[in-house]
C-alpha cells in the first residue's frame, strides 16, 4: 500500500476529458488574443477604406492617416479610429495608409511622413488644411472633423483647442507620445 500513497491514475475517459479542457482553453485565450489585437483592427480599417484619390475627388472632408503596424500608438488609436468612423459615418472619409506598403509611397514622399501616426486632414474639395503627428485622442480628431465640414484652416494643429468640443464623450484618454516613440 505504500507504494500508491500519493499517485493518482487518471482512466482513459478522464485523460479524454482532460485533453478536451485543455485544448479548448487553449483554443479560448488564442481566440481572446486575435480579438484584442488591435493591428487586426487597423487591417480591417485599411481593408474598408477607399483609394486616396477616390476619397479626395469625391466631394467628402478626408482623413488620411499614415500608419505601421509595429507602431504602438497607431495600435493603441485603432479603436478611436473605429469611433470616429462610426461617428462620422457616410459624412467624412478615413483612409489609413501603411508606411511599410510600397503601394502608398508617392503619398509618403508627398506628404513628408516622418513619423507615424500621421494625419492629413482635406476639405471636400481634396485641399490639404492641416496636419497632425503623435497621438490624437477622439475629441480632437473630432474636432478637425467639424473643421473641414466649415472648410477652416487647422493651423498650428497639434496645439488645437479641443475645449470647444467637450460636448463629445471622453472614451479615449489622452496622452502625450512623440510620434518615434515605437519601442
Amino acid at each position: 500500500m505504500a507504494n500508491n500513497v500519493g499517485k493518482l491514475e487518471l482512466g482513459k475517459a478522464q485523460k479524454l476529458l482532460l485533453l478536451l479542457v485543455s485544448l479548448t482553453l487553449s483554443l479560448l485565450v488564442v481566440a481572446v488574443r486575435i480579438g484584442l489585437d488591435s493591428t487586426q483592427s487597423l487591417d480591417q480599417l485599411a481593408r474598408r477604406s477607399l483609394a486616396p484619390e477616390v476619397a479626395l475627388s469625391n466631394q467628402k472632408p478626408t482623413i488620411f492617416e499614415f500608419y505601421a503596424d509595429w507602431c504602438e500608438v497607431c495600435q493603441e488609436m485603432a479603436p478611436t479610429m473605429f469611433d470616429l468612423e462610426k461617428e462620422m459615418e457616410n459624412k467624412i472619409d478615413i483612409v489609413l495608409l501603411n508606411v511599410d506598403n510600397e503601394r502608398w509611397s508617392s503619398y509618403i514622399d508627398k506628404y513628408q511622413v516622418n513619423g507615424v501616426p500621421q494625419f492629413n486632414f482635406f476639405n471636400k474639395s481634396g485641399e490639404l488644411k492641416g496636419q497632425a503627428i503623435g497621438y490624437q485622442n477622439y475629441e480632437k480628431l473630432v474636432g478637425f472633423s467639424l473643421g473641414l465640414f466649415e472648410d477652416n484652416e487647422l493651423v498650428n494643429i497639434n496645439t488645437f483647442d479641443n475645449k470647444k468640443f467637450s460636448q463629445f464623450s471622453n472614451k479615449h484618454n489622452p496622452k502625450v507620445v512623440s510620434p518615434r516613440s515605437h519601442s
